[in-house]
């Protein structure tokens, strides 16, 4: 997973800046999110049901949720689309899930969008 950060600098006023965010599956069959609260997990999991997806896994380490999806469980969606939803709430995360298999806690190990929709549904 890269992730790219840009500024634009031009005409550059400090009250309107942006900054861009670009999350591509270029190397990597995994997307990695960070959540601060288990609430906006849930949340996510009713916006990917909505496009049909139903997989993934959450885990916990360090105060923080992280959702993984694999690239297969998107089921057609286009990537851009999964990011977008998945970027309303919660952070891109570098982390891997090797880390998290070692160090994290796995909360739902498979297709975990569908068991949260379905126990907090």
């Amino acid at each position: 997973m890269h992730i790219i950060v840009t500024q634009k600098m031009e005409d550059a006023d400090w009250e309107d800046d942006f900054i861009e965010m670009k999350v591509t599956l270029d190397e990597s069959n995994e997307l990695m999110f960070s959540f601060v609260d288990f609430e906006d997990v849930i949340q996510v999991a009713h916006c990917l049901a909505a496009l049909n997806i139903d997989g993934g896994s959450v885990y916990h380490m360090n105060d923080r949720y992280y959702m993984l999806l694999e690239k297969d469980e998107l089921h057609g969606q286009k990537i851009e689309d999964v990011i977008a939803v998945m970027s309303e709430f919660s952070t891109p995360s570098i982390l891997t899930s090797h880390r998290l298999n070692e160090y994290g806690k796995s909360i739902m190990n498979r297709h975990a969008v569908r068991q949260l929709t379905t126990i907090f549904g």
